[in-house]
């Protein structure tokens, strides 16, 4: 499946706004995925799905909620990358108990797969005994060696961050239009609301204007320069995302007389 295409092709009509009106609509949605992950991570909500595009900040808040769960005693999981049905039975298995915390990040292989996703319905279902079951005749160990039940209760949380809109995709009918739909009528769904190029940068404007990139040695001063660079090459950029900025940031810092020219050979189509 062409996941990328599935992230952002057939996206509804572009409606203008101004930028204060975009700013004011991003305020509104990092403020809420701010909140409820906490308390997804906390336990208070049994499921969430972050959907956004690539390299606007998705994880950054639910990470640092992570962070700070494990740090008062709290055990969490995070998957990145691919994951087959078995290798999610076993981390759901391994994150069963209340209050586990499970968080896929970019994982978006696991919404490609049937199995895996009626795997994912059960775990986020509202009922408090939530029942999963693996009843194929692959055999899966625990690290020990044990052998992993062919069913299990289980009791923890999970947060899905994806670049999949999944709300577009159950409008257009999709081939796997009605596994979204019953994933999202299970979970608490944050859509960041940013559908096209002009989004993406006031969001980038408000992270730069944070001095949030002061982490990755980007002084404010070469932030405001970069920012003018990626409005100036918006429409030929290969993307455009706080990715893109940290990268040309590193360019500025070593090159600090042919950064752009550099920018335009490494950044631009």
């Amino acid at each position: 499946m062409d996941f990328e295409r599935l992230a952002v092709e057939n996206q509804e009509p572009e409606i203008v706004e101004t930028e204060d009106e975009i700013r004011a609509k991003l305020t509104e949605r990092f403020s809420a995925l701010n909140l409820i992950s906490q308390q997804t991570v906390n336990g208070k909500n049994k499921a969430l799905i972050v959907s956004g595009p690539a390299g606007v900040g998705k994880s950054h808040n639910v990470l640092q909620a992570a962070r700070e769960f494990e740090k008062r005693g709290g055990k969490v999981g995070v998957i990145k990358g691919f994951c087959r049905p078995t290798g999610l039975y076993r981390a759901l298995y391994d994150h069963s108990a209340q209050n586990d915390v499970l968080i896929f990040d970019d994982a978006d292989s696991a919404f490609g797969d049937p199995v895996s996703l009626n795997l994912l319905k059960a775990a986020c279902e509202l009922s408090e005994n939530r029942r999963i079951s693996w009843m194929a005749e692959t055999k899966m160990l625990t690290d020990e060696g044990d052998r992993l039940p062919r069913t299990f209760e289980y009791s923890g949380n999970i947060v899905f961050i994806t670049n999949i809109d999944m709300q577009a995709a159950v409008d257009r009918g999709h081939g796997l239009a009605a596994h979204f739909d019953a994933l999202m009528s299970r979970s608490l769904y944050i859509d960041l609301g940013m559908k096209n190029k002009r989004d993406c940068i006031v969001r980038i404007k408000q992270v730069v204007e944070s001095g949030a990139l002061s982490s990755h040695g980007i002084t404010s001063t070469d932030a405001r320069e970069i920012l003018g660079f990626v409005e100036e090459n918006s429409d030929k950029l290969r993307e455009l995302s706080l990715r893109l900025v940290v990268k040309i940031g590193h360019l500025k810092r070593n090159n600090p007389v042919q950064w752009k020219s550099l920018a335009k050979v490494t950044c631009v189509r």
